[in-house]
This record gives structure tokens, C-alpha cells and sequence, in this order.
């Protein structure tokens, strides 16, 4: 006699146990331990690396410019210097004049 589709589909399959297999491991146990250490020690040594290529990446490609840029703004942006507006209409004469004024406010502080 068949089964009728309603009860195959609502019927659950019943649980019968679990297999449980151990496999002995073939490596020694020193070797183990070797390849633990050296798992360990290749994992520090890429993380310290890691660390130092991102240390001199952020301070030479980013900081560096900045730094520069710092001492110019503080080299040259002092209120000694002549008034200069950039939206006014640079002539010959009004650049050559600025320029020659920074030339002697840089002389004027290495002086000192």
C-alpha cells in the first residue's frame, strides 16, 4: 500500500544517532609546536612591518607637507609684512615692490 502525499510531507524524519569518528593525528607533537611558533612568528613580523610602512607612509606622503607648509606660514605670515591684497590688480611695479619688501623682511630676521 502507498503512502498518501499529505503524510510523507508532514511526517518529520525520525533521529537516529550521531557518529562520532577520531582520527589519530600523523604529525608529532614537536612538529606541532614548530609549526605554531612559526605561524606565530610570521604573524608578528607582518604586523610590525605593517606598522612600520603605515607609520613612514602617514609621516613622509602626509605629514611632511604639512610640516613644510607650517614653516612657511610661519617664516612669512608675520604682520611685518606690507599689506597685500590678491584681489586687487597686480602691475609690474606693485608685484616687484611686494616681492622686493618680502626679500628684505627675510634679510631683516636672519640677521637676527
Amino acid at each position: 500500500m502507498l503512502a498518501s502525499p499529505t503524510t510523507a510531507a508532514t511526517s518529520k524524519p525520525k533521529f537516529i544517532g550521531i557518529v562520532s569518528v577520531d582520527i589519530p593525528s600523523q604529525v608529532e607533537t614537536s612538529q606541532l609546536l614548530l609549526n605554531r611558533v612559526f605561524i606565530l612568528t610570521a604573524g608578528l613580523l607582518a604586523g610590525s612591518l605593517a606598522i612600520i610602512v603605515f607609520y613612514l607612509i602617514t609621516t613622509r606622503l602626509f605629514l611632511q607637507p604639512v610640516r613644510v607648509l607650517q614653516g612657511i606660514g610661519k617664516a612669512g605670515g608675520g604682520h611685518d609684512l606690507e599689506p597685500f591684497d590678491p584681489g586687487e590688480k597686480l602691475e609690474g611695479d606693485r608685484l616687484d615692490r611686494h616681492l622686493r619688501h618680502r626679500e628684505k623682511k627675510r634679510e631683516h630676521r636672519e640677521a637676527e
